[in-house]
């Protein structure tokens, strides 16, 4: 299941971020357009910090998005790679 999220996450978020501030866009006032872009720029920063909190609970890392392979992040490391398939980390 965690896989297929993070492969969507990369499609949905930076379109739910332009969305929001599409919505946003000019005075800020008491309209519906600008609720509903400040509910998206919630939504996504509490999935943030839910996503992050899973991965702590779960203590086995973050899972490689080419291969699925769980990768113990490194504190203070710029990149990292997987030790299966050599991709990037992100």
């Amino acid at each position: 299941m965690w896989s297929r999220y993070r492969k969507w996450k990369h499609v949905a978020a930076p379109a739910l971020v332009v969305l929001g501030l599409i919505l946003m866009r000019g005075q800020p006032d008491e309209s519906a357009r600008w609720s509903a872009g400040i509910c998206i720029a919630v939504i996504l920063g509490l999935g943030y910090i839910v996503e992050e909190v899973i991965w702590c609970v779960q203590n086995k890392g973050r899972p490689c998005s080419g291969c699925g392979y769980y990768v113990r992040m490194r504190p203070f490391a710029l990149q990292l790679r997987c030790p299966e398939c050599g991709r990037i980390l992100e």
